[in-house]
């Protein structure tokens, strides 16, 4: 493709109104703005472009990155055409800036069928059947196309299908000529008309419906989105990954999975997520922005988030890991486990029901069920360290700051403030003391059987007498 003979528009200056207080151009499809995909796009192909930026919408400058040539904020009065240089490049390709799934083979096609047949203007067309609001219609007499826009359209859909999708190509030495008229704001409308006028030739090219489909409405919004995760799914099962049910599964733009790996129902893949080899995900358990090693196993419903698992080890299910966890090799994390800031060595274990924070456990360690680690960030960062091959006995406190030095235990029921030396029991809980319930005395007295006073049924009384 002969991509240094083309210029690129991406028009946004006409923007949805949506019963939000947010821009439609700025939500988000698998994590990524919906104006970055033709950004990105055109940036891949080496296409420099200029994005139009509708006036009261500045926040979106905050979305588009750097690296993007152009930024041209247009008023009501002005035409985002007069900000193209109409001397660099022979042809200039226009996008709509709410279609998102845009490909690469489309833009080339449609280029080389611009250039192979001579045209001045090359539209992307599909096949849309249904009445719409929002896709102006394409209409070819023997050699003359028509466009006529939806809000004018009342002819039959199913008769007269061909939609603009939004994409089209158009030479600069015509689009010169149109600017020169000044009559009116340039659309695709006002350059086949005055093509048609001057008798320049205008061609079509069909594409499927779903890559220029345009999102200006919610409703549209899920539908692209949809459509882009199974793309996704697709790509990685083509990669070796398996999906218990695709239709449940929600995978981000970012999220890579390593082969041989199987998602569960539900799964929610999210961020920068990176799956290693031979992983297995439960249903229903939510990943985002963490890295696993291969043959980490997750059971269902767990949540995990900015941490990382390395390989072997076990999670959940219903186990809650985040804010810069770390679980080392074979580590064995048990279902109603919260973990945070904290790391475990390997081959480590947490049993059920353990609450852990800024605590970094060594190897081949266990802290069993119900146990609490305890640090306060008001003052100073306070860290507990369990080292190498340490029991915790069920339902322990850990106080921080502490140390618990190899091969220490911790007695059950044990609340440790102090540091354990290396090959000690730490015992730290009152003693049991036993009392009687009640005194001797008291406790002939509540042996005696209470005296059941007999019912008396409601009597009838004589009214009081009045006083005169």
């Amino acid at each position: 493709m002969a991509q240094k003979f083309l210029d690129a528009l991406v028009n946004i200056s006409i923007l949805p109104t949506l019963k939000t207080d947010r821009s439609i151009i700025s939500e988000k499809i698998c994590n990524q703005e919906l104006i970055l995909y033709p950004l990105n796009l055109l940036s891949a192909m080496n296409i420099p472009s200029t994005i139009a930026i509708p006036l009261g919408q500045e926040s979106i400058k905050d979305v588009i990155q750097k690296k993007y040539t152009e930024i041209v904020t247009i008023s009501s009065k002005k035409d985002p055409f007069l900000d193209i240089s109409l001397t660099d490049e022979e042809d200039l390709l226009i996008c709509c800036g709410t279609s998102p799934l845009i490909t690469k083979e489309i833009i080339e096609d449609l280029y080389a069928k611009h250039c192979t047949s001579l045209a001045s203007i090359t539209v992307a067309t599909a096949h849309y059947d249904l009445p719409s609001k929002t896709y102006d219609r394409l209409i070819t007499k023997k050699t003359k196309t028509q466009l006529i826009k939806a809000t004018d359209f009342t002819g039959n859909p199913q008769q007269e299908c061909s939609i603009s999708g939004g994409v089209w190509i158009i030479k600069k030495s015509l689009l010169k000529k149109i600017i020169a008229l000044k009559k009116e704001s340039i659309s695709l409308e006002s350059c086949i008309t005055f093509a048609n006028l001057k008798k320049e030739k205008v061609c079509t090219l069909e594409v499927p419906f779903d890559a220029v489909r345009k999102v200006t409405t919610l409703e549209e919004l899920w539908a692209v989105e949809y459509i882009k995760r199974c793309e996704l799914i697709r790509n990685h099962m083509e990669n070796g990954v398996r999906f218990a049910n695709p239709c449940t599964a929600i995978i981000d733009l970012g999220v890579s999975i390593g082969a041989g790996s199987m998602i569960g129902a539900g799964a929610q893949l999210l961020g920068t997520t990176s799956i290693g080899k031979k992983c297995t995900i439960g249903a229903y358990t939510t990943i985002s922005h963490s890295t696993m090693n291969a043959n980490v196993n997750i059971l269902p419903y767990s949540f995990i988030e900015n941490s990382r698992i390395e390989t072997g080890a076990k999670i959940g299910p219903y186990a809650h890991i985040h804010a810069q966890s770390s679980i080392k090799k074979n580590a064995n994390i048990s279902s109603f486990v919260d973990l945070k800031r904290s790391k475990v060595g390997t081959a480590s274990a947490i049993n059920p029901f353990s609450c852990l924070a800024d605590t970094t456990i060594g190897k081949s360690s266990t802290i069993n069920a119900g146990a609490i680690t305890s640090s306060s960030q008001i003052l100073q960062k306070q860290i507990i360290i369990v080292k190498d091959s340490v029991s915790v006995g069920i339902n322990s406190s850990l106080i921080a700051p502490l140390t618990i030095e190899s091969n220490a235990q911790i007695a059950a029921g044990s609340t440790i403030t102090q540091d354990v030396p290396a090959h000690a029991i730490a015992v730290a809980r009152t003693r049991q003391i036993n009392k009687a319930t009640f005194p001797e005395e008291n406790k002939k007295a509540t042996d005696k059987p209470k005296s059941i006073k007999p019912f008396i049924a409601a009597i009838k009384t004589e009214p009081e007498p009045q006083s005169v």
